[in-house]
């Protein structure tokens, strides 16, 4: 250690907070709290305590017939302050080391804690490392399921206008979307898609956002199908992309000619019935993990046969009319053909990049995870990052594949962890099976479909079959029957 490192080691001065019942939380230092964080922060001790570990508590929601339970486990809130802890003033934010993944206040070192109280300061400051801001956010998922949820909502919307990681965009459009079908508070939902304007925050999950509409009644608009086409099924989005304007007049008079209406009821075409049959799929919701259930069912409401039948052929009947429509004019002279060449490749216009630093965090959290279930999880989203960028180079797809295995070879254990858990803490006798889909089986499957692997393909199927058969998945399991006996045609068609 030099000279300089020693003087700014002396200098950095060491204190325990003393909280008192004011917005300048200082024991001498300039350590304030953002009046946005008023009455949000979690306190273990002192005058101000409002947090005490205690036996879970569940917190039930009632959507569309369906109670949604929350419990939190006995281990404590991660984002709890103990106000004895030792915080370091810290005049270089940057050079302190930041916090571990599933980061606590009460395991940050005294100059973590010192950055972390710049946070509480200025939240919305975007140069302080996003392990910090967990730990807040952590705290205010908790408020929306047994504090105040309004604010809490609020300032989570304020974070992800600065904020840009994607991991903490997608859990908290996720928690935002959340709140609004528990809470049944549609002003909730247009005030977070109102702040959809930055390119970073659209990475949101349509699967939910349609499952919000349904449960809170907002009917769907011509922009909203358009923008859910593709988990409709409906792949020809090159004229919902190329003229949308165009694409959404002609998609309203088919609306209103169809149905005599300018916006469609989802509820009109889902019952309560289709509703609990609909394919389900697990959703991580939650970073804080210190609630019991940080994942839920989802069910895919967009997989209903005769809802995705309407609205898939809502839009391949105005696709079909703006193709007629674009030829005419073509021919007229009044609009000239789009050259393939000059068509953006990539989805969106932008160009892909791996995300090496985001690959690095999903190892680490892979190789540290205690729980088989978050391990499942976070090898789901690997596998997700190395197939977007298989085009990339051919080791991502080889990576891709590494990893689906690896998941796969977890399934037993998850199973074994997830009747233990939902034992101990719902004193069931017979526990119910993880009745989650397994993206790896399909995955894998698509992979050596077209790598003509046919055998791998096959024996795929097999293992899936057996599994959802097993956990009494019936549909599935019917699924990758089907699916078998095409690669077998493929097959048997080149031998």
């Amino acid at each position: 250690m030099g000279l300089l490192d020693k003087l700014r080691k002396q200098s950095e001065k060491v204190t325990a907070l003393s909280l008192r019942p004011t917005n300048a939380l200082s024991d001498g230092s300039d350590l304030i709290v953002h009046n946005d964080l008023t009455g949000m922060l979690w306190i273990a001790d002192g005058p101000l305590k409002n947090y005490t570990e205690a036996p879970p508590e569940q917190y039930t929601f009632d959507c569309y017939g369906i109670d949604i339970a929350f419990t939190f486990r006995t281990e404590a809130e991660p984002s709890a302050i103990y106000t004895k802890m030792p915080i370091a003033q810290v005049s270089n934010i940057k050079s302190v080391e930041r916090p571990p993944y599933f980061p606590r206040y009460s395991e940050l070192t005294p100059e973590q804690r010192g950055v972390y109280w710049h946070l509480l300061g200025n939240p919305y400051n975007p140069n302080i490392n996003i392990g910090f801001v967990f730990i807040l956010y952590y705290g205010l998922e908790r408020h929306i399921l047994s504090g105040d949820y309004e604010k809490a909502v609020d300032v989570i919307l304020k974070l992800r206008d600065v904020h840009d990681n994607s991991s903490f965009q997608s859990y908290s459009a996720s928690a935002i979307m959340l709140t609004s079908m528990i809470r049944n508070r549609l002003d909730i939902l247009n005030k977070f898609l109102e702040s959809l304007d930055k390119p970073y925050k659209l990475n949101i999950s349509h699967d939910i956002l349609l499952l919000c509409k349904l449960l809170i009644n907002d009917p769907l608009t011509s922009k909203d199908i358009m923008k859910f086409s593709k988990i409709f099924g409906f792949t020809k989005t090159n004229y919902i992309k190329n003229y949308p304007d165009l694409f959404e007049k002609a998609l309203d008079l088919n609306i209103q000619q169809k149905f005599q209406c300018s916006d469609i009821n989802v509820s009109s075409f889902v019952d309560k019935g289709d509703f609990n049959r609909a394919p389900k799929e697990i959703r991580i919701l939650f970073a804080n993990v210190s609630i019991e259930t940080r994942d839920l069912q989802i069910p895919l409401i967009a997989g209903i046969p005769k809802f995705q039948s309407a609205m898939f052929n809502l839009l391949d009947i105005t696709h079909e009319q703006i193709k007629a429509q674009l030829a005419k004019k073509r021919k007229s002279g009044e609009i000239h053909n789009i050259e393939k060449s000059t068509m953006p490749k990539p989805k969106s216009g932008i160009i892909h990049t791996f995300d090496s630093a985001r690959e690095k965090e999903l190892l680490e959290v892979i190789e540290k995870c205690k729980r088989v279930t978050d391990r499942h999880f976070y090898f789901i989203e690997l596998q997700n990052l190395y197939y977007k960028s298989r085009s990339e180079d051919e080791r991502y797809l080889e990576l891709c594949i590494k990893c689906c295995i690896e998941d796969i070879a977890l399934l037993g254990q998850l199973q074994d962890e997830h009747r233990r858990e939902e034992s101990q803490s719902h004193q069931l006798v017979d526990a119910t099976h993880f009745l989650g889909k397994i993206p790896a089986f399909e995955r894998l499957a698509i992979i050596y479909d077209k790598q003509k692997q046919f055998d791998k393909a096959i024996k795929i199927c097999d293992d899936a079959i057996i599994y959802y058969s097993k956990y009494g998945m019936p549909t599935e399991s019917q699924s990758f029957e089907e699916r078998k006996g095409r690669l077998m045609a493929k097959d048997l068609k080149i031998k």
